[in-house]
């Protein structure tokens, strides 16, 4: 009689091994869990991705090359003729595993440029939470890879974000240095328990920004373009605004016209994104996937309108100073 529920119990465990392993299999298959994009921490610029990665995340193609870019392999050499653009910048450059490798502002951007004639090559170097003195630094330690343009997209909050520290590597769930032992432990350890925690105790809202935190970025910018220069290539400044701007735009007035006083005093051209989306029929808001990334169509018009204003510049003569434009697609 006892041999009956020992059976019923070696049969119910055998099912929950035999479930858990087919869900660990199709986690991995189907979302990529348990390979996630992987980060190293530099005293420098805080951190970035590693180099030589190429993963499937909830079906996109998330590639980086053996620079560390999410762009496809560089040639030993700069082809003769080739036009080539390097976007620096945060999550909103990068496009996060929520965006295929295809559909990054940088890729359409290529594709944008090569469609009007030029022989183009768009470099992404970015990370996530990036402020501009990550981006600084990691100008003058990796360099401009002989780019002729380089491309700044500096969003709302990075006119007074300071830089982001690269303690947070291997700690933070965000930015894994190595890939966990099963798909089930990052499901649970990434997205259910954050979910989890926030729901049962909020996060506490982190302190506003100060004037001397904007003082010091808008300080950093200019650093930026000087780095640029120095380098013999052409700044442009791509300006990227969260959502709630397109109703609300005086809430970022000041510090936005800050940036372009800045670039209006150093004669940097500067894509203003936030008048492109509001000139949409819907003015923006079918443009964004959340409160400060946009979708696939904001991505487009921002590939679109950095591409145009490239020409524009290109139809000016090599490397000539212009005063700020704003660029309709």
């Amino acid at each position: 009689m006892r041999e009956k529920p020992q059976r019923l119990l070696r049969s119910a465990a055998l099912t929950l091994v035999g479930l858990f392993a087919a869900t660990e299999i199709g986690f991995r298959v189907l979302f990529g869990l348990g390979s996630p994009p992987l980060s190293y921490a530099d005293p420098n610029y805080g951190y970035a991705f590693k180099p030589n990665q190429n993963l499937k995340r909830f079906g996109r193609r998330v590639f980086y090359n053996e620079e560390g870019f999410r762009s496809e392999p560089l040639p030993a050499v700069k082809p003769p003729g080739e036009l080539r653009v390097l976007c620096i910048g945060d999550s909103v450059t990068n496009g996060g595993v929520l965006t295929d490798q295809s559909q990054t502002y940088p890729y359409l951007l290529e594709a944008e440029l090569c469609q009007a004639g030029l022989q183009a090559r768009a470099l992404n170097a970015s990370a996530g939470s990036w402020g501009v003195e990550n981006e600084l630094a990691w100008l003058k330690k990796r360099g401009l890879f002989g780019s002729d343009v380089v491309v700044l997209q500096i969003g709302t909050h990075d006119l007074a974000q300071r830089k982001s520290m690269g303690d947070k590597v291997g700690r933070d769930v965000n930015l894994p240095d190595h890939k966990p032992l099963m798909a089930w432990q990052e499901l649970v350890e990434r997205y259910v328990v954050p979910k989890l925690a926030n729901w049962l105790d909020a996060p506490r809202p982190a302190p506003p920004p100060t004037e001397e935190d904007h003082r010091a970025c808008m300080q950093v910018i200019g650093e930026m373009i000087g780095t640029v220069r120095n380098g013999s290539a052409t700044p442009l400044i791509l300006f990227t605004p969260d959502r709630e701007e397109l109703d609300r735009p005086y809430r970022s007035q000041r510090w936005r016209g800050d940036l372009m006083e800045l670039a209006r005093r150093e004669r940097v051209p500067l894509v203003d994104m936030l008048e492109v989306f509001r000139q949409q029929p819907d003015l923006g808001h079918g443009a964004f996937r959340d409160d400060v990334h946009p979708n696939e169509r904001g991505i487009l018009l921002i590939a679109r309108s950095v591409a145009r204003e490239i020409l524009h510049q290109r139809s000016l003569g090599a490397h000539t100073a212009c005063r700020p434009r704003i660029v309709f697609p």
